[in-house]
């Protein structure tokens, strides 16, 4: 009876517990709101006047605003943002055959490749790359960006080894993300570290005693740096590992090479031994889009595993026209590369004048990187980028680094204002943003910060973490000159302290943590419940021992001298354990009426 009794008390217990954490998280509460009457409703509608999306002064610039079509070159503003490297952008017999293209075709094509997307310029263009390359089949795709991730994301699956360069391009990335294969990045352009990573893999198929396939990603030229990939070295290492090569010419298709083929004819290497070309038609065709190019076996894969080329509209058949038209012209004029090449020499010589930056791209390269040799930061990119910008010359700002694109037919007086632009900045940015010293012990702020907190006695102040003052800005309300600083009052730290947890409450009441954390105050709440039933129920029912010697054993410790129920001697008061009288004064306390 007595263990019947008890069985059932936990089994309440438990049952109780579950039920009530399934009613808190389950529970929602109804919001009831205060229901409007209908006429004050219809009379609050028809009261209601909305602003107008557009005021009266923003109504009179829109109409005034007259947009030319199309728009006239500026020639007090060089544009070295936009990728146009043999020009085609400017083309005016380009555009009209793309307004013819219009006429016949027009805009869209409505809809994907192998859904009403296909259209006989399609395959056109894409026959044309072909034969271009000297390749067996081109897939087309409708943007650049996913050309990239979605060839690599069709060929590359998990458990495979993706070797890449550390420089290389965010598109690339993403196709890496979306294959959830094994990436393993090696030293820009080092090939030696390369092989060093391979032999890593090498020992864990060693130890597996299994063959991962293993593939190779590089540029032409990378879009980081603007450094042509030394191509011979890594098909040598490729044929040595067994890799697939897929090789992104995006920035070297129609700038490389005497012929504009790319980085494979520039360094005389057979386009066979490549699995994938992957290029872009936004860079030198002057139109939208990517492509890849291969033999047929590899290249057919992906017009059911692509997902850039299976999800997504096709090109609009004039953006297709373009680039058809583009590599005819490529054809025709082979001497626009070679001009090309020169001006990339040239533009490389002048920047080496530059004392203040380091040239990271290669002389023969259209896509120019510098960097900073002192003190990069980005920051200063930022007011480089700036300062060029007001003076008419538009580049490009990766992190801490300057970027902009050389064309065909820039002239020698556009390089040099470019190299004039940038030491003017260098030298506007040394003189308004000079470093100095400011003593913080004579500093009086208003109101006790971190950043006053942290900062030591005395220090540099320069523009690191974004914090830089110009010398203008010395004579700022804030900082006046004292002998002391004023701490931060103890009212307001204690304040932030109430503050820290109001917002505490705040998170579990209003951000959906409340059910859990009641849940978890009940169960507590519960669990000691049950354990104060459950020991008065062991006591009453003589579950515990009443061997009091136990006890003694259990509780006792060993001392020099003595028993454990026995001190040691009459004159000494230490005591490490718990007596049997003790005990049995605590089990006569538990088991007596006034419990039960």
């Amino acid at each position: 009876m007595e263990r019947v009794l008890q069985d059932n008390l936990l089994d309440f217990l438990i049952g109780f517990t579950l039920i009530a954490v399934c009613f808190l998280l389950t529970y929602k509460k109804k919001k009831t709101g205060n229901i409007i009457d209908l006429p004050i409703l219809n009379k609050r509608i028809l009261e209601y006047k909305p602003e107008p999306l557009v005021n009266d002064r923003e109504a009179n610039l829109l109409t005034r605003a007259i947009i030319e079509s199309p728009m006239p070159k500026d020639p007090c503003c060089l544009n070295l943002a936009k990728i146009n490297y043999i020009n085609l952008l400017d083309n005016e017999d380009l555009r009209k055959k793309a307004e013819e293209c219009i006429r016949t075709y027009g805009v869209g094509s409505c809809g994907p490749r192998g859904f009403y997307g296909t259209i006989d310029v399609h395959l056109d263009l894409e026959n044309k790359i072909a034969e271009f390359l000297h390749l067996e089949e081109t897939v087309l795709y409708s943007y650049g960006f996913s050309t990239i991730s979605s060839a690599i994301g069709a060929y590359c699956k998990k458990n495979d080894y993706i070797f890449c360069d550390e420089e290389i391009s965010f598109a690339a990335v993403q196709g890496f993300v979306a294959s959830r294969s094994k990436v393993i990045y090696f030293k820009h352009n080092d090939t030696e570290d390369l092989e060093k990573k391979l032999e890593d893999v090498s020992v864990v198929e060693k130890e597996k005693n299994k063959r991962f396939r293993k593939f190779l990603v590089i540029e032409g030229i990378y879009m980081k740096t603007g450094t042509i990939c030394p191509l011979p070295k890594l098909i040598d290492v490729s044929k040595r590992h067994k890799m697939r090569i897929f090789l992104n010419e995006s920035h070297s298709f129609g700038v490389l090479g005497k012929t504009g083929r790319g980085v494979t004819e520039h360094f005389g290497v057979d386009r066979s031994e490549i699995d994938m070309i992957m290029g872009s038609l936004e860079t030198s065709l002057g139109s939208v889009g990517g492509f890849c190019v291969g033999r047929s076996v590899v290249i057919e894969h992906q017009r059911l595993s692509g997902l850039g080329y299976c999800f997504s509209a096709s090109l609009p058949p004039f953006l297709s026209y373009i680039p058809l038209c583009a590599i005819e012209i490529l054809k025709e004029n082979p001497n626009i590369f070679t001009k090309l090449e020169n001006i990339s020499i040239k533009m490389h010589e002048n920047l080496e004048t530059l004392e203040d930056f380091d040239i990271i791209s290669d002389p023969i390269s259209p896509l120019k990187v510098i960097s900073f040799k002192k003190g990069a930061n980005t920051e200063k990119a930022d007011r480089i980028y700036d300062f060029c910008a007001n003076n008419g010359v538009v580049v490009l700002k990766m992190d801490e680094k300057i970027q902009f694109h050389v064309n065909s037919r820039m002239k020698e007086e556009e390089m040099k204002k470019v190299v004039d632009t940038l030491a003017e900045a260098v030298k506007f940015h040394n003189i308004k943003y000079l470093r100095c010293t400011v003593n913080y012990a004579n500093v009086n702020y208003p109101i006790a910060t971190t950043t006053q907190r942290s900062l030591t006695e005395s220090s540099e102040f320069d523009s690191r973490e974004g914090r830089g003052m110009m010398m203008m800005d010395y004579d700022h309300e804030d900082f006046h000159h004292d002998e002391t600083t004023t701490p931060a009052p103890k009212e307001e730290q204690k304040a932030v302290k109430t503050d820290n947890w109001a917002n505490y409450y705040d998170f579990i009441i209003n951000e959906g943590s409340f059910k859990f954390w009641a849940a978890f105050q009940l169960g507590t709440a519960i669990l000691l419940i049950y354990s104060a039933f459950a020991a008065i129920y062991y006591a009453k029912f003589n579950i515990i021992s009443t061997d009091y010697d136990y006890y003694d054993e259990l509780f006792g410790r060993s001392f020099s001298g003595g028993s454990p129920t026995t001190p040691p001697d009459s004159g000494s008061n230490q005591w490490f354990g718990l007596s049997s009288e003790t005990i049995k004064t605590i089990f006569n306390a538990i088991t007596s009426k006034k419990y039960s």
